[in-house]
């Protein structure tokens, strides 16, 4: 309990320093750069650590083959799995930024998050 007190005591004391560490935390999220695939593979999605799509790739053969509501749905996963693991890359952000502070439910939420 009194490591995180210290530990807590010592945030408020760079408190000044907290809103360049998350300025520069959110330019290495904007930098961070992951690829997320539907299940059958046939769409692909990069996204940067801000959740942002950065290009969608569709196989060819998945257009010539594919319904219109399956690519749909196709896309939709990869872009959730991007989604979700542009929150475990938050997440971890915000971990860091607290200097491994012992947030209760942190762990919990990552935990969750990355299933």
């Amino acid at each position: 309990m009194f490591k995180n007190l210290t530990q807590f005591a010592g945030l408020l004391r760079n408190a000044g320093q907290m809103t360049q560490k998350v300025q520069e935390a959110k330019v290495k999220l904007g930098k961070t750069t992951f690829e997320r695939k539907s299940i059958s593979t046939n769409v692909t999605i990069a996204m940067n650590g801000l959740g942002q799509v950065q290009r969608v790739e569709i196989a060819a053969e998945a257009v010539l083959s594919h319904r219109r509501e399956e690519l749909e749905k196709e896309v939709m996963e990869a872009v959730n799995a991007g989604i979700k693991e542009a929150r475990v890359l938050h997440l971890a952000a915000i971990k860091n930024l607290t200097n491994g502070l012992d947030i209760p439910m942190m762990d919990k939420l990552l935990a969750e998050l990355a299933e």
